[in-house]
């Protein structure tokens, strides 16, 4: 398989912005996996309760919202085993999906679906006006 292939295989969960889980949809999942996922879509067709609202025909984004919103506290209680699941659930159902990437901040979480770019290392720079600049623009 090739590079660029086999990174196309690869969901990547970024919680503020650090890379926390790689899922890779090369691996296949056992039948015991396989029925877990269903028994999630089974659970999920009755209802779910999305941002304090009642949804009772959730749609897919609306089922992959609702799923990394569990995925997120999983992953920072280190609940490998749910998180796994978790993480399964959102690569297999959304196989276009490249990256999972979540703000976390004290009261709330804010979640992206990434479809157009693999996780790449981030370089933030901080940039320091000078006092003499800054007169200038008064």
């Amino acid at each position: 398989m090739s590079e660029a292939n086999t990174s196309q295989q690869a969901l990547t969960v970024v919680v503020n912005g650090e890379p926390v889980i790689e899922y890779d949809r090369a691996k296949s999942l056992t039948e015991h996996q396989l029925e877990y996922l269903e028994r999630m879509d089974q659970k999920m067709s009755l209802g779910i309760e999305l941002s304090g609202k009642w949804l009772q025909s959730p749609d897919e984004m609306q089922q992959a919202q609702f799923v990394a919103m569990q995925l997120i506290p999983a992953l920072l209680q280190n609940n490998d085993g749910l998180a796994a699941a978790l993480c399964a659930w959102v690569a297999v159902r959304m196989p276009q999906l490249q990256q999972l990437r979540a703000e976390v901040r004290e009261s709330s979480c804010e979640i992206d679906f990434v479809t157009d770019r693999e996780h790449s290392e981030e370089h933030r720079v901080e940039l320091i006006i000078p006092e003499d600049f800054r007169k200038k623009q008064d």
